[in-house]
């Protein structure tokens, strides 16, 4: 699935250092949701910094307890699969969004009295 990815490179706000990597390892699914509010300033980075933003995405899945989601941003459509252009989420190609949001599950929150091991 063609994905864009963190841009790299971090940045001083306040004393703290934001990275824009996206780190690697295996994701669990926390939730999903369509849509979504992102807003960087709850991960430090002022929406009026020359990096920061408030927008409403579609086809948002959180896989990260720090705020990273798989998700939909139809402004870098032209990046997704050439090019790692985010704060630090995977961005699939918009088609592939609700696909992606329909197939994974979200984690159970309590232990199913059902469910055997």
């Amino acid at each position: 699935m063609p994905t864009s990815m963190g841009m790299g490179g971090t940045e001083e706000i306040g004393g703290n250092t934001l990275s824009f990597w996206t780190p690697p390892g295996v994701y669990t699914v926390m939730d999903k949701a369509n849509p979504v509010i992102m807003d960087s300033s709850t991960f430090g980075l002022p929406i009026n910094s020359r990096l920061g933003y408030r927008e409403t995405i579609p086809y948002a899945t959180r896989i990260s307890k720090d705020g990273i989601y798989l998700h939909q941003l139809n402004a870098t459509v032209w990046a997704q699969g050439n090019t790692d252009t985010s704060h630090g989420c995977p961005e699939p190609q918009q088609r592939q969004c609700p696909m992606v949001l329909q197939f994974l599950r979200a984690r159970r929150r309590r232990r199913d009295p059902q469910h055997r091991r």
